[in-house]
């Protein structure tokens, strides 16, 4: 379980690739410590999907969860015979028993996310986001994509783009996500996709 003293053994055997800041990148860190020491990274990760699908599903699940005035030895009982049935990973079950002893249960979506980010990292990717005043082509998004591949070495881009009409023609780039080491694209790269930048403000 994720105790205090597992949570910190598990540290001080592996860290996570990337920078992780706040409670809920503490716990995603932690977690990622411990499911590595156990061999299961991939097993909690699908575990924390199958947990938010359905918390999704079943909005009233999630609210029991999360529900302050519902103590901490109730929700661990309702997670023990979930976490029977489903088969989830002991180390998840921790995870779960900590964020309820902690009344953290709110922090689920975050830590799940960080920790689906340290796992991303880990294979060497990075999620870059770019955002346009008009839907970009194939063929731009694949130039900005080898420009930013270009930057990141041999780490492997994982493109997202989205139209933000406020930008008012142009785009910007961002590397990263806003749990973990977001940061925007610096000069080396803006001189290379400024060709683009200057085709979409012509379009705008």
């Amino acid at each position: 379980m994720l105790t205090r003293q597992i949570v910190n053994s598990a540290r001080a055997f592996f860290n996570a690739p990337i920078p992780t800041y706040g409670v809920a990148g503490s716990y995603a860190a932690a977690l990622y410590s411990a499911a590595k020491k156990g061999g299961d990274q991939a097993g909690v990760k699908a575990d924390l999907e199958n947990v938010a699908g359905a918390f999704n599903a079943k909005p009233e699940v999630a609210d029991f969860f999360g529900n302050p005035c519902v103590g901490a030895s109730d929700k661990i009982s309702a997670l023990a015979a979930v976490a029977g049935e489903a088969g989830m990973a002991q180390t998840t079950v921790g995870l779960f028993e900590a964020l309820c002893e902690n009344n953290r249960m709110n922090l689920f979506s975050e830590v799940a996310e960080v920790y689906a980010r340290i796992l991303q990292a880990e294979a060497g990717e990075v999620p870059v986001e770019i955002s346009s005043a008009i839907e970009l082509t194939s063929e731009q998004k694949a130039e900005v994509a080898e420009a930013v591949a270009s930057m990141l070495g041999n780490q492997t881009p994982v493109i997202s783009s989205t139209v933000d009409s406020s930008l008012l023609g142009g785009m910007t780039v961002a590397l990263g996500d806003k749990y973990t080491d977001m940061k925007f694209v610096d000069m080396s790269v803006a001189n290379k996709v400024k060709k683009y930048t200057d085709l979409l403000r012509q379009s705008a």
